[in-house]
């Protein structure tokens, strides 16, 4: 656990919690699953110290893979795709994918990782729309 010391580490904590919530009830295998969240909160409930035990997979980022092998990246997408159609099954989106979270492991199973930007379908998360507006040109 590690304390909580600005709002940045308060959303980090509520990401957590999120990504618990949501990764919790998971049963796809190409998509992480968490085990247990643990949050200390003040007496006013602001949140000051958390850890989040995950199912452990061995896996490299696909970013920091070898990708030559068409063949092989088109299989990743494939599994990625199925993983993810299991999420929107479950009414989730996961807002976050990149290739740091897509885990690969040595035996050709990709993994779909980090859930804490992850909403429900239909609705957007407040730092999407921060983001969509800051980068849009002044006038």
């Amino acid at each position: 656990m590690s304390p909580a010391k600005n709002d940045k580490d308060v959303r980090f904590i509520e990401q957590l919690e999120n990504e618990f919530e949501v990764s919790k009830k998971f049963i796809h295998p190409g998509l992480r699953r968490s085990v247990d969240v643990k949050v200390l909160h003040t007496l006013l409930r602001r949140p000051t110290e958390a850890a989040l035990v995950m199912e452990l997979f061995d896996g490299i980022p696909l970013e920091a893979q070898d990708m030559r092998d068409v063949g092989k990246i088109v299989d990743i997408f494939i599994q990625v795709a199925d993983a993810l159609d299991s999420m929107h099954t479950l009414g989730y989106v996961h807002c976050d994918l990149k290739p740091n979270n897509i885990l690969f492991d040595s035996h050709g199973v990709a993994k779909v990782i980090d859930f804490g930007q992850t909403c429900k379908v239909g609705t957007a998360r407040n730092a999407f729309r921060a983001r969509r507006i800051s980068s849009l040109p002044s006038r």
